[in-house]
């Protein structure tokens, strides 16, 4: 043994220089290594319970892990641990310890959240997550109660109704209509963003109404709808879906907000996937280019600015910057201001109510927090409202260490068990509806907060609605039938 250690030591001396410009580099890269290696890692687990490389099967989970993750924190985490973001406009701020703290969070959060997802199908004694969404691809797509489910589509053209006169509601409540005002303005970037956040935050109506009357209704029943026009043909059905498909818009851009609009065409895509187990490569494309060209249009639109370079193609600014960047800036402040700065949070932020019970004020959400300290100027002229970005940011401004830990792994396991229930119901075209909004809905809410999962009130309401619709339709057409035999 001797004589090897000899041998190494005298190669070692030997080449000296070598070996240390060697060690030098295995420095500088071990964080790009090291995250290399959790991306790969973290692919081969969401790849066990669902996600997919083809874009052509795209499900939940795929578009959780390479746009939620890889594109929104993954990049970033690097972009910030070799401090080369480029002195951005608010990553700048965050300091060695916070970049290195957001850039753990993130792979913790690659590793931990599919860990999540795997308890929450072992739960419902689900092994293989492909096999699940082949499973209910290959279903049989069917109809609730008849052929053609009259009653059922009675009850949807209620609910449709009701969702028109929320979204007439929430206009008539913001005293005009944003998008048409935006058209008018076009490059009013000030007083457009000022509205914007006037019909959000400062909405002076009944916010249920709002939310899940006219925006989540206009989305169920659009995506239901187009269920149905694929499942019957019908020129009726047909009809039907344009209507609740441009409702669906106007309802969803209420607020001038350029995100709602890609997310429900993907949502879209998503249905079309779970109907016939796959998209073409022409439709794939034409939701691309469809997506890309609301979000540059509507971007042009509002912020006003010629300078075409900047907007596409600067990795710290315009729209590139917005989404490799500014979308986790949330994440990184979370860790520089909590807390150093601000105490962390507990259940302060999770309602108005719950924190009275124990003698504790109400807070803001911590998102709402780190915009107020990144930029009170904003927030103070109503120009901005919140600093969204990976739920774990939010798990550790309000519960510290243990929200860091654990919150991966709750998230994981609340959208295992939700989409296992689903994916294990009847292919319906109102199933599909809800399918097609949660997808969306929970693959969002990963860069949008941990409290919509510790604190899931949301997701309660948009089920017990989706239930409310079905077993209105049941307890009807039970009705029916007995009142046919008496």
């Amino acid at each position: 043994m001797s004589k090897e250690i000899k041998l190494l030591d005298d190669c070692y001396v030997k080449n000296k220089d070598k070996c240390e410009i060697f060690f030098v580099w295995v420095k500088d890269k071990v964080f790009l290594i090291i995250s290399i290696l959790v991306f790969f890692l973290s692919f081969f687990m969401f790849n066990r319970y669902g996600a997919t490389l083809n874009p052509l099967k795209l499900n939940v989970f795929s578009y959780i892990f390479w746009y939620q993750l890889v594109v929104l924190s993954f990049f970033a985490a690097i972009i910030m641990i070799y401090n080369i973001d480029g002195n951005h406009h608010w990553m700048g701020r965050a300091g060695e310890n916070a970049r290195l703290l957001g850039w753990f969070s993130v792979l913790w959060t690659m590793l931990m959240l599919p860990l999540g997802l795997a308890i929450g199908f072992l739960l419902l004694s689900i092994k293989s997550g492909p096999r699940l969404f082949e499973y209910y691809c290959n279903k049989q797509f069917q109809t609730i109660f008849s052929e053609k489910d009259k009653l059922i589509k009675i009850i949807i053209h209620i609910f449709f109704f009701v969702s028109i006169m929320s979204t007439i509601y929430t206009f008539r409540v913001i005293g005009t209509i944003p998008l048409i005002n935006a058209i008018r303005s076009p490059g009013e970037a000030a007083m457009l963003a000022v509205m914007r956040i006037e019909a959000t935050r400062e909405f002076a109506g009944n916010t249920l109404i709002r939310n899940f009357g006219s925006i989540f209704l206009a989305q169920l029943i659009s995506y239901t709808a187009y269920g149905y026009y694929r499942l019957t043909k019908n020129m009726s059905d047909r009809i039907f879906f344009c209507f609740s498909l441009i409702h669906a818009i106007i309802a969803v851009t209420y607020n001038l907000a350029r995100t709602p609009f890609i997310f429900f065409l993907i949502g879209l895509m998503f249905i079309k996937i779970f109907i016939d187990g796959r998209i073409k490569k022409k439709f794939f494309i034409l939701t691309v280019i469809l997506a890309l060209s609301g979000v540059v249009g509507a971007t042009l639109l509002t912020v006003g600015t010629n300078d075409i370079r900047t907007l596409l193609f600067t990795h710290n600014d315009g729209i590139l910057g917005r989404i490799i960047l500014s979308q986790a800036s949330g994440n990184f402040m979370s860790f520089e201001i909590f807390p150093q700065t601000m105490d962390h949070l507990g259940i302060r932020s999770v309602s108005r109510w719950l924190p009275s019970l124990f003698g504790m004020e109400h807070s803001e959400r911590a998102m709402r927090l780190i915009m107020i300290y990144v930029n009170p100027g904003g927030v103070e002229a109503g120009t901005v409202n919140v600093m969204n970005s990976l739920f774990i940011g939010e798990a550790w401004a309000n519960f510290g260490l243990a929200g860091f830990i654990f919150s991966p792994l709750i998230v994981g396991f609340v959208i295992g068990v939700i989409f296992a229930i689903f994916l294990k119901s009847r292919k319906t075209p109102l199933y599909i509806g809800m399918l097609g909004y949660l997808s969306i809905f929970l693959g969002n809410t990963i860069t949008g907060g941990f409290m919509e999962y510790f604190y899931p009130v949301f997701i309660i309401i948009v089920i017990s609605i989706f239930l409310s619709i079905k077993y209105l339709a049941v307890f009807l057409s039970t009705s029916i039938i007995m009142n046919r035999k008496v």
